[in-house]
């Protein structure tokens, strides 16, 4: 679960499922008095999440709000049965860090007439208040949105009772003699900025919403942003690496998930378009260096982790469902490279409980031996060039135990 805990795909109803099973059948078995472990793999999911969301709002660029929303959602889903003060506290440190950074953001989208990013910043503060809510703690963003939204619509005053605007001052707050005129004019973004800032204001809009991303759009934007790159790169580099940061844990999310159900078709589609992204973000000063590898990466571990459950089993292993996740494999392990050690470890530790297995049941039944053989040279077929399983030899292996 810990494990777990660190990937925003952790099936939480199914272990919130396993551990109230488990206190329904614990008092049935002869096991030490110990509390019931729903109440505390529920505690342990809501500070988990608090803690990563917290993490996550303390970055000074780079900030993922669709990830921070996740996670104070799944604070929520947890149902514990109350939060102690520490978990209060820090679940309202998170609401207020929220806070601060989204009207930070919205009054420089309103100030610059950003008006997509307005009503997507809009939405995404109902959702977040609607998580946080059901978490059991209190935020009011949108409220405050709106508040900041109407001050910047409202009409200047002319002047106030302690300062009529016919009357000189000393106010330090107005412009002193000299100044510059407030009324001159401002120079006017160039072309190239404009045009620029509306693709990406268009991505905000699009990545602010849960659902209804159109991958094609996305492209779109990112290709002809690519030609404008050498004349808004100054400006606007912290603007896109903070959306294809958004774009890389949804796409990160959604290839777990699909590896999860098995989906080839879905998971190469979704791994061409990463592969698309991430080609798009090198050619504007690498943006997001860490795309195409970090979708990969999420892809694989859920294979690698499907494999390790199967092969876990005492009895009832299914060899022919570890050969499909190893197959999956061969589509991330390119891109990956030689830096993904950690994934390369687990291959070798998984390679290695499986020719155990398939070794020792060759052994100890000689009628399994010609499908044993068969399966050994898929297994090899599978694992060949794969960088970290092994030698591709247990079908030689297994053939002179026969000599």
């Amino acid at each position: 679960l810990q494990q777990k805990s660190q990937s925003i795909e952790a099936d939480l109803a199914k272990v919130l499922e396993i551990a109230g099973c488990y206190d329904e059948t614990r008092p049935k078995l002869s096991l030490p008095d110990t509390s019931p472990l729903l109440p505390r793999i529920q505690v342990l999911l809501t500070s988990s999440s608090l803690q990563r969301a917290r993490e996550e709002l303390c970055k000074d660029h780079g900030l993922n709000p669709a990830l921070v929303l996740q996670l104070v959602k799944r604070a929520g889903e947890a149902e514990p049965a109350e939060l102690d003060d520490e978990m209060t506290a820090l679940l309202q440190e998170v609401a207020d860090k929220t806070c601060e950074r989204m009207c930070e953001s919205f009054r420089s989208a309103v100030a610059e007439g950003q008006e997509a990013k307005v009503q997507g910043l809009l939405k995404f503060a109902d959702s977040f208040d609607a998580a946080c809510a059901a978490a059991k703690g209190t935020s009011h963003i949108q409220e405050k949105l709106k508040e900041i939204h109407a001050a910047a619509e409202a009409p200047a005053d002319e002047g106030t009772a302690d300062h009529p605007a016919d009357e000189g001052t000393d106010d330090p707050a107005l412009p002193a003699e000299g100044a510059d005129d407030p009324a001159a004019p401002v120079e006017e973004a160039s072309p190239e900025y404009t045009a620029a800032a509306a693709k990406i204001s268009q991505m905000e809009e699009m990545l602010s919403q849960e659902t209804g991303m159109n991958p094609n759009v996305i492209l779109k934007d990112l290709t002809e942003l690519v030609e404008l790159w050498p004349s808004v790169a100054t400006q606007l580099s912290e603007r896109l690496a903070t959306q294809l940061s958004v774009l890389q844990q949804r796409m990160a999310s959604a290839c777990a998930a699909a590896s999860a159900e098995d989906q080839e078709a879905k998971l190469k589609a979704l791994l061409a378009f990463a592969h698309k992204v991430h080609d798009l973000q090198h050619q504007m000063d690498d943006c997001a260096p860490d795309f195409n590898f970090a979708v990969c990466s999420a892809g694989a571990a859920q294979d690698l982790t499907d494999a390790e459950t199967e092969l876990s089993k005492e009895t009832g292993m299914n060899p022919v469902a570890v050969l499909k996740n190893i197959r999956n494999l061969r589509l991330y392990w390119q891109a990956l490279g030689s830096s993904a050690e950690q994934l390369h470890q687990r291959l070798g530790a998984m390679c290695d409980l499986m020719r155990s297995r398939i070794t020792s049941s060759y052994e100890q039944n000689p009628e399994k031996r010609p499908n044993l053989l068969k399966f050994s040279a898929a297994f090899d077929a599978a694992i060949k060039d794969l960088e970290g399983a092994g030698e591709a030899n247990l079908a030689e292996r297994l053939k002179e135990m026969d000599g």
